[in-house]
């Protein structure tokens, strides 16, 4: 089959080449449509189930609804768990489903379920599905601001006009308001007004709700005509609340205004959102699932330009954070690796082929490989994202390598034919053969790969979600150049491969490598202790960094056997050389041992997302008021970082059921600049420390400190001087690079404008749209008229609304000055014909099209950014200048300081003094000093430490991991520790009994319990037989504490499209603390609830009675005092749960996790009915160490059968195998010297590593196989020709070897040095890889063909020994 359609691919090449470039155009429209994300979704397959129960305690929704709900939801088919939160006024479930569970089949069952909830929960409460989006959903975020607008009017524009139109935007599961104070008309009762006129609250509730109506009458007929009857009472002011009638009393009319005041004023407040030091109202735009994010932020962001017009005068949308940069930032990383890679691989093609159409040949079949996969992932629907690219890049060496040996074997079948005339003519038929000889080969290396590739396929959970996207492209892109290596190379192999070729002898690199190769393989193979010795050494050095003493050991005993063997078959020096060796060994692992690090071990490196997520911890009895100045607070410290782009501070919750956040729990959302545009301004310890000894011995000889200071003295004094030298020093170059930006900031908006007006004329004058070219006086005119108001919005962050409106703007001045005329087309693009085609091919294969104002946004933003980095490059030389007298000084007085007092102070230096040691010290620390850019881990810190706030407790982590996190494990930290049980009292002494076990480990930071009681509760307590004295029901005081205290919502009004609640309750004065409470009049005859017209809960008219029931005070009839009761309830699969939440700083997770479980099951003692359950990113971890260690021997084990079954030989099939264990090896050497942990991604690079280390191994072996099976066997050949045959076998594989494995270790090189956005990730997964390769060709090289020399020695010496004849040296 593969013959077949090699013959018919070099017999009809025009078809084949026709057929590749469809699937090239196939390709590129793929790459542009397909989803683009910058990591995988890694949330769980979960539906969330939200239920509001207004004004209800956490304790009431615990037990009426969330119980009730999370057991019933339990029994459906797939769900691995049931996560429940109880919180006030609100139940949020989280029900999570097996992998293997169709998401919107699971919404379905839950939803099925869900229709029976009426029979078990109370009559007001109607759960509902959570919108159909992901944990990754929240890809939007932005504020409705406008100068002279209060919170309230900006959040009814949010909610009726911003949130439903973003709703129509494709893609768009939700949009839900956070912040501001939602308006509503309240009707605040005076209880003693209610009593003088004897209303009830039941008659207030009533009449009001039967105010505020429309009816309709059918029809009349008049004049043969129809006209609707509509009578329409809607309540649209105050004074329509204040004029409806209660009742009248003699005849005279009560109307509310006489018992009640009302106003506008807000709703309940859950939440608060700040920006710039002031609240603010926002919104958050969740994403359906599936749906490609890049796609629909930039078609909310068209939405919102759009919108732009209908706003309120002085109203716009500001953006605060999207994924668009962190996406970009990481496709921009591993494309850029990936372009690298293959350029890199290309250029060592040529190199080493010396011959420009053959390369040509092979470095084709890369972006067309990269192109088959991206059609694959698109049919597949598999997003564009890190994991899924790096699957690519972590191929490209291995893409070339069928290619490789086709056009290889092609070239040299031709060199054998022409030698050194020109190749010309029809060659098919020679080459013909050559690519079908080497056909079978190649499917067969391609299945090794894919075979080694099973372990990732069997990874689950987010590990799973995580690497399949790289698994499967990795594997896709290896189909598409096994296809294309059987059709287009041979398809191009006679039409390139022509004039002079040359032999493998005439490439400099392969003689070189030749020169150097064949006497050391012919020493080795006469004396194989060295390279047996060398082997041992890197297997002992790879094994130390893992920590297990058993495998050093056992390592050691087989290397140290090894080379003892190996040595005994030697006479003289050599012998007593291998003997040495093997001593060597032994202590080289004891020093090895002592004094190399053990690699850590953690889920994955975590990928940074550019934004830091500020989520503190405090007491739960905040109020939003208090938590929303904490905010303030908290947020006016971070924006002095320098490296802080934009901070948004959001308390409490949005209103959407995907957040279940209190109004104590803060997220904070901070923008980090880009990289390039961080300060220099770190001063790294070591080099303060020096300067600070410098000063402390240059005031030791002026005899300004004794001399005579201990060791431990002189050590004390120099790094507490040090220490607090180097805090003053960060603060005060935090605080100038700062100070600097600010002003910078100022006169940017300036230039920023400038430059957009004067983009904007040329662009006009290149579409030809000017009359003149207008003077350089009128541009600075009109650009600094323009610059108040958009100078400070395309400082902050340009977009397309605003370019946009400058760009009309200058236009319309441009007509006033008569500089161009008024044109409907004035700003339609019109490119020239060769930029047109390329815009029109662009737009037919789905790219987005070119226009005016998209290319003035760009250049925007790229002046932007060049302006920075300029500002950027000047102030790092202005902070060097200022950082070298103020440490010296600084240093100089903390010195003094310390040491007058320690007493060692010994004279009285004037200024004059300590200006000459400063002039002194300076120059010199001038020449060594070297600021710093501060790494995202050192700015955490910094702001850990510079940010406390008293009841606070810091807490930092990244938007999208937390999001992840929070609902795939429940906690917002790296680890959590559930304890389970069924008393709450219990659950938080155990939890704190386990904080105080944590804190006391080392690497343990943020350590906070979950504080469940703490939240004040006024509570009421009814004594049934007091009230029945007073013939008043249970039922009545309820009503009139919901009522009166919480607010009952009445009606709604319809104004327009707004619509807002009405809401009666009593005036503040009677509600304010518990003795207002108590003295609340309750009184009998109840409160029948029926329906409005809004469907809100109301009050049926009824027949008042003539005379008024009794009124008594609360307290008469019920106890009311202040007691602390849970802020939240949690809860799992039917268990009241609480967490114990910790981050883990310098040390790895599992293994702090291991010593953690130790220490708390040693030191904690469990009440009966209780257990603790670990959770957090080391689960991952844990379970894909678990699934890697049966799949990995058995993938092993099955790639062994492979190569059994084909050679037929069990002693060859090991040999092949040999280059795994090396591979492991030098994997392991190379993640050790870049300093990774063992991850997920580490492993991932192993795997990737089995597979080229045995397809290595197996070309050397059938190199090796055919140089004897050309001499016709071991029974025609002499010992001196086996060995003449093993050299000629592994030098012939050499030119092949530098194309394959030189292409891919060369290939790879890019993946390692790879810095942005996803490098975190790419760099672990290349290190082992390239490693590997390096040491397991080394192995493969010289270890293989001298173990195959001594296998084939041993089968010769049998042959002769069974009186066969065989050939004389």
């Amino acid at each position: 089959m593969i013959e077949r359609i090699i013959e018919y691919s070099v017999r009809n090449p025009a078809i084949v080449v026709i057929l590749a470039l469809a699937v090239a155009g196939w390709g590129v429209h793929s790459v542009i449509n397909t989803p683009v994300d910058a990591i995988p979704d890694l949330s769980e397959n979960q539906v969330i189930v939200f239920a509001d129960w207004m004004g209800r305690s956490p304790r009431e929704v615990e037990d009426q609804v969330t119980y009730p709900l999370s057991v019933n939801l339990q029994g459906l088919a797939g769900v691995k768990a049931v996560r429940a939160t109880s919180e006030f006024g609100f139940s949020m479930i989280n029900i999570i489903f097996e992998d293997d569970v169709d998401f919107y089949f699971a919404r379905e069952r839950v939803l099925e379920r869900l229709s029976i909830a009426s029979t078990f929960l109370p009559p007001d409460v109607s759960p509902y599905l959570a919108p159909d989006a992901t944990a990754l959903g929240q890809i939007f975020w932005y504020t409705v601001e406008g100068e002279g607008y209060d919170l309230g009017r900006l959040r009814a524009v949010q909610d009726w006009f911003v949130r439903y139109q973003l709703y129509s935007v494709p893609g768009v599961a939700e949009v839900a308001s956070v912040g501001g104070f939602p308006i509503e008309y309240q009707i605040d009762v005076d209880p003693n007004k209610l009593r003088a006129y004897g209303v009830t609250l039941g008659e207030l509730y009533s009449a009001v709700a039967r105010s505020n109506s429309a009816v309709g009458g059918r029809v009349i007929q008049k004049a043969r005509a129809e006209y609707l009857i509509r009578s329409v009472g809607w309540i649209s002011s105050l004074r329509d609340v204040e004029n409806t009638v209660i009742k009248s009393v003699n005849g005279t009319p009560v109307t509310v205004e006489q018992v009640a005041t009302v106003q506008f004023g807000s709703s309940i407040r859950r939440a608060s959102l700040e920006k710039n030091g002031n609240e603010a109202v926002g919104g958050v735009v969740l994403m359906r699932y599936g749906e490609n994010p890049l796609q629909v932020t930039e078609r909310i962001k068209e939405k919102i330009g759009q919108l732009q017009a209908g706003l309120p005068d002085g109203v716009r949308i500001v953006p605060f954070y999207d994924r668009t940069r962190l996406i970009h930032e990481a496709i921009h990383t591993v494309t850029g690796t990936l372009r690298e890679e293959m350029l890199v691989a290309s250029l060592a093609i040529l190199l080493i082929l010396w011959h420009f159409r053959s390369a040509l040949i092979v470095c084709i079949t890369l972006p067309m490989a990269v192109l088959v996969a991206f059609i694959l992932m698109r049919q597949l629907h598999i997003p564009s994202n890190i994991m899924s690219l790096s699957g690519i890049a972590i191929s490209i060496g291995v893409l070339v390598d069928s290619s490789i040996v086709m056009v290889e074997n092609a070239t040299h079948h031709l060199h054998r034919r022409f030698g050194q005339e020109k190749v010309c003519g029809d060659t098919r038929e020679l080459v013909l053969p050559a690519l079908k000889t080497v056909g079978r080969p190649i499917f067969f290396s391609v299945m090794i790969m894919v075979i080694s590739f099973i372990p990732v396929f069997a990874l689950g959970g987010m590990e799973g979600r995580m690497f399949h996207p790289l698994a499967f492209t990795k594997t896709f892109a290896m189909v598409g150049v096994s296809i294309l290596a059987i059709t287009l190379v041979p398809a191009l192999a006679p039409l390139l491969i022509r004039g002079r070729l040359r032999s493998e002898d005439e490439s400099w690199i392969v003689r070189s490598v030749t020169e150097i190769y064949r006497p050391m393989l012919s020493y080795l193979l006469d004396h194989p202790w060295p390279i047996v010795w060398l082997t041992g050494l890197i297997f002992v050095l790879g094994v130390v960094p893992w920590g297990m003493d058993w495998l050093l050991r056992t390592v050691l005993a087989v290397a140290c056997g090894g080379t003892l063997w190996a040595a005994m078959h030697e006479r003289g020096i050599q012998r007593i050389a291998g003997a040495l060796g093997a001593a060597l060994l032994v202590v080289t692992a004891l020093f090895a041992d002592q004094h190399m690090s053990r690699l850590g071990r953690e889920f994955m490196p975590p990928l940074d997302e550019g934004t830091i997520l500020d989520m503190p911890v405090t007491i739960p009895r905040a109020s939003i008021t208090q938590a929303a100045d904490d905010l303030k607070a908290r947020d006016a410290v971070l924006r002095l970082f320098p490296e802080i782009e934009q901070v948004v501070g959001k308390a409490g919750r949005a209103e959407t059921p995907t957040d279940p956040a209190p109004p104590d729990m803060v997220e904070t959302i901070v923008n980090l600049r880009p990289r390039e545009h961080w300060p220099k301004r770190e001063l790294r310890y070591e080099d303060a420390h020096a300067q600070t000894e410098a000063l402390f011995d240059s005031m030791q000889q002026r005899g300004w400190i004794a001399t005579d200071l201990s060791a431990e003295q002189r050590t004390k004094l120099l790094n507490d001087a040090t220490m607090y030298a180097v805090d003053d020093f960060d603060r005060t170059l935090r605080e100038l690079a700062q100070m600097r930006f600010a002003a910078f900031e100022q006169m940017l908006g300036a230039e920023l404008t400038q430059a957009a007006v004067q983009r904007t004329i040329r662009l006009l004058r290149k579409s030809n749209r000017l009359q003149r070219n207008p003077d350089p006086e009128e541009v600075i005119a009109f650009s600094a008229s323009l610059a108040p108001k958009y100078g400070p919005r395309l400082a902050e962050a340009p977009d397309i609304v605003n370019v946009t409106s400058l760009a009309h703007e200058t236009a319309a001045q441009l007509e006033q000055l008569g500089i161009a005329s008024e044109q409907p087309d004035l700003f339609e693009w019109k490119p020239g014909r060769a930029q047109a085609a390329i815009d029109g091919l662009s737009a037919a294969l789905g790219a987005r099209p070119v226009t005016f104002f998209s290319q003035l946004l760009t250049f925007v933003e790229d002046e932007r950014s060049r302006l920075w980095a300029a500002r950027v490059a000047e102030l790092n030389w202005e902070l060097f200048d200022e950082a070298v007298p103020y440490y010296t000084s600084r240093a100089a007085r903390e010195l003094r300081k310390k040491a007058e007092a320690s007493g060692v102070w010994q004279a009285s230096a004037s200024d004059q003094d300590f200006r000459e040691l400063h002039t002194a010290q300076e120059a010199t620390f001038a020449k060594s000093l070297f600021l710093w850019q501060k790494t995202k881990d050192g700015l955490q810190k910094e702001m850990d430490t510079t940010l406390q706030v008293p009841g606070w407790g810091n807490i930092w982590t990244q938007p999208i991991i937390n999001r992840v996190d929070m609902l795939a494990t429940g906690v917002r930290t790296m680890i959590g520790v559930k304890v389970y049980g069924d008393d709450l009292g219990k659950i938080q002494q155990v939890s704190e009994q386990v904080a105080a076990v944590l804190r006391s480990i080392p690497g343990a930071a943020d350590v906070f319990p979950d504080q469940i009681v703490g939240e004040g509760y006024l509570e009421i307590e009814i004594d049934r037989e007091r009230a029945a004295r007073y013939g008043i029901n249970v039922g009545d005081i309820q009503d009139v504490v919901e009522t009166a205290l919480g607010g009952r919502v009445i009606t709604m009004t319809v104004e327009g499209r707004e619509r807002f609640p009405v809401r009666i309750r009593y005036a503040r004065d009677f509600r304010e603390d518990e003795q207002s409470v108590k003295d609340l009049l309750v009184s009998g005859g109840g409160m029948p609830v029926q329906q409005t017209m809004s469907g809100m809960p109301g009050l049926s008219s009824g027949v008042v009675s003539a005379q008024s029931p009794i009124q008594v005070p609360l307290a008469q009839v019920a106890d009311v005092h202040i007691v602390e009761g849970p802020s939240m309830i949690k809860s799992e699969n039917g268990l009241l749960r609480a967490y114990v939440q910790l981050n883990v700083r310098d040390r790895d997770i599992v293994g702090f996790v291991e010593e953690a479980q130790r220490l708390v099951a040693r030191q904690v003692q469990l009440p009966a009915g209780m257990y603790l359950e670990w959770s957090g990113q080391f689960e991952h971890q844990v379970r894909a160490k678990r699934t890697l260690s049966v799949i990995v021997p058995l993938v092993v084990l099955i790639i062994f059968v492979v190569l059994y079954v084909t050679y037929h030989d069990l002693t060859d099939a090991l040999l092949m195998l040999l280059a795994v264990p090396g591979a492991v090896a030098g994997g392991v050497l190379f993640q050790y010297l870049f300093g990774f942990n063992f991850s997920v991604a580490v492993w991932v690079g192993f795997i990737a590593c089995f597979g080229l280390a045995t397809e290595t191994g197996v070309v050397m072996l059938v190199y090796l196989r055919e140089a004897v099976a050309e001499h016709g066997g071991l029974e025609k050949m002499s010992l001196s020709d086996l060995k003449q045959s093993v050299i000629n076998g592994a030098v012939h594989r050499l030119r092949p070897k530098l194309l394959t494995e030189g292409t891919t270790i060369i290939g790879l090189a890019p993946m390692l040095w790879a810095t942005g956005t996803g490098a975190e990730i790419m760099r672990p997964m290349a290190a082992p890889v390239l490693g590997g390769i390096l040491v397991a060709d080394e192995v493969i090289d010289l270890l293989l063909p001298v173990l195959f020399y001594v296998v084939r020695k041993r089968r010769w010496n049998t042959i002769a020994e069974q009186g066969i004849h065989m050939p004389t040296e």
